[in-house]
């Protein structure tokens, strides 16, 4: 699955889907769904979303304006990154922001 990861790792900000990943390490969606959840502990969509994360917390240190971050990690809205960002890491990308030692929140 280290080629999946890969995959999602570098195309993170795509539109990606489950037929692709499956398709880049020539598995069957419903196969790949399962050998996937098996081996790196999550679903692909909530490994993507992770993902996702990281890199948006990465941006928002540097400052980045919020709405270029979700957009800039592949999310279609804002509100869909609020939403995975506070899921994932406990405080909406705001209050992220303006935690002590951050740059001001756009």
């Amino acid at each position: 699955m280290w080629r999946a990861r890969r995959y999602v790792e570098e195309r993170y900000a795509d539109g990606l889907r489950l037929q692709q990943l499956a398709e880049h390490v020539s598995l069957s969606p419903y196969y790949f769904l399962r050998v996937f959840r098996a081996e790196v502990g999550m679903p692909p969509h909530a490994y993507l979303d992770s993902v996702r994360v990281r890199h948006a917390q990465r941006l928002i240190e540097a400052g980045e304006p919020l709405a270029r971050v979700a957009a800039d990690v592949g999310y279609s809205s804002q509100s869909h990154f609020t939403r995975s960002f506070k899921r994932i890491i406990g405080a909406t990308p705001g209050q992220y922001a303006r935690q002590p030692g951050r740059a001001p929140a756009a």
